[in-house]
């Protein structure tokens, strides 16, 4: 691995990390953090809602992928169960191999996600995931399977429309 992909998630770890203990000190919390996540927002709008995509420096690689990420919601209810929805939009030019929005399961101590489905490439798909009481943080996820970088890599990936239920 090169100095500057050490680097890099090491400044992802820290990032995150400074995140979660930020957001845990404040009960009750919901959020949806969108640009404070150093997402950009397109001009374009997704039926009247604003769009962000995730920017392409903000990756990491691990277990030989190559993956864009970023906590884009926060959930802290001890005593409901919440679904998260979010609309995910991926180009037809797109040649990673999976997109998803993911969560840790608290009470199981298992990950959980929704992923796209990339057999509709260019449309807008909901996905909602459903989240145990606790302390969740949601998590968007672009993966290109076998690459230690983004370097040719093409297709956006856009996300609109958040919602706690």
């Amino acid at each position: 691995m090169t100095a500057l992909c050490k680097v890099l998630s090491v400044v992802s770890v820290v990032t995150v990390a400074a995140f979660v203990f930020a957001v845990w000190q404040v009960p009750q919390l919901q959020t949806v953090i969108g640009k404070a996540a150093k997402m950009k927002q397109k001009k374009t709008d997704h039926d009247g809602k604003p769009v962000f995509e995730l920017k392409r420096n903000l990756y990491g690689t691990w277990g030989g992928n190559a993956y864009i990420y970023y906590p884009y919601a926060v959930s802290r209810d001890s005593v409901n169960e919440r679904t998260f929805e979010l609309d995910v939009y991926v180009s037809p030019d797109y040649d990673g191999d999976w997109v998803r929005i993911n969560s840790f399961d608290n009470h199981n101590n298992e990950f959980i996600g929704v992923y796209y489905d990339m057999a509709r490439k260019g449309e807008w798909q909901r996905l909602k995931l459903a989240l145990k009481p606790g302390y969740n943080i949601v998590f968007v996820y672009a993966c290109w399977n076998n690459r230690v970088s983004l370097d040719g890599t093409t297709g956006q990936v856009l996300f609109s429309g958040a919602l706690f239920d």
